[in-house]
Order: C-alpha cells, then structure tokens, then sequence
C-alpha cells in the first residue's frame, strides 16, 4: 500500500480533532461509554497494535498474535489526563511514524 492512502486520512483526523470543542472532550453518549478523548486515545492504540502487526507480517514473524481488547487498554490510557492538543499532536506523529512503516 503506498503512503499517500494514509496522508489524507491524517489531516481529516487532525482537522477533526481541532474542531472538537474543549467542552465536548468528556462528552460520552451513554453512561459508562466512552470519551470523545477516550476515543481518540483507542484510534492511536490501534493504529500502533496494527502497525506493530504489519511489521511483524512483514518480517515474516511467525509468532502468534495476541487478542487486542481494546475495553482492557482505554483505563490505561489516560485519556482525562491529555489535553485535545496533546492527542492531536500524538496523532500526528504516530500517523508520521505509520506513513514511514509503510
């Protein structure tokens, strides 16, 4: 896949998350459903879990793959700790480190 399928994607999402107001980054659907923050913190953990894959297809790694749960990793996050901006920034620099993967 060539590098330039995920460039777009990269500014949308950065885009996306400037546009989301500050009083919206706690905003959660339903009780005990996510944060829009705690949304955003799991599309980078599994954008890394996935490159990780990738890389391990790649090198022809035959060790079984782990199950990935994704309600195991949000508590860990530490989504409320993170401001928009931060996220954002980590955003754009884990899709800089995937367009380089791929």
């Amino acid at each position: 896949m060539c590098s330039r399928h995920f460039e777009f994607p990269a500014i949308a999402c950065k885009e996306l998350v400037h546009a989301i107001p500050v009083s919206k980054a706690d905003f959660a659907y339903a009780e005990g459903k996510w944060t829009v923050r705690e949304v955003l913190c799991h599309m980078m953990d599994a954008e890394r879990i996935f490159c990780y894959r990738a890389l391990r297809f790649a090198r022809n790694d035959k060790t079984p793959l782990p199950g990935f749960e994704e309600n195991d990793y949000a508590p860990q996050a530490n989504a409320t700790g993170r401001s928009l901006q931060q996220i954002a920034n980590e955003m754009s620099h884990l899709r800089t480190s995937t367009i380089r993967l791929v």
